[in-house]
């Protein structure tokens, strides 16, 4: 069965481009997404901290989360309300 999630190496591109991502940090993108590999340190905090960089990486997840229906938290979700010992 095809993933229906599945993100081509073309539509990343389009996004790293769209969202002037340094093609120095291209292919640690690509790790990040095709192969889980968590980024280092300097992308980690680009994609934390600079605009951009920011903007890239939830227009990633948008796209790889379009082909699911369950949406997180549920319409009836409330928070627990733990003390934590």
């Amino acid at each position: 069965m095809k993933n229906k999630t599945a993100m081509t190496s073309k539509q990343l591109t389009t996004i790293l481009k769209q969202h002037a991502i340094d093609k120095a940090y291209w292919p640690e993108m690509k790790a990040l997404v095709f192969y889980g590999k968590r980024p280092g340190s300097e992308l980690l905090h680009r994609l934390h901290n600079v605009g951009n960089y920011a903007n890239c990486l939830d227009a990633i997840l948008t796209e790889l989360s379009k082909g699911i229906t369950h949406r997180f938290p549920p319409a009836n979700w409330q928070p627990a309300c733990r003390k934590v010992s």
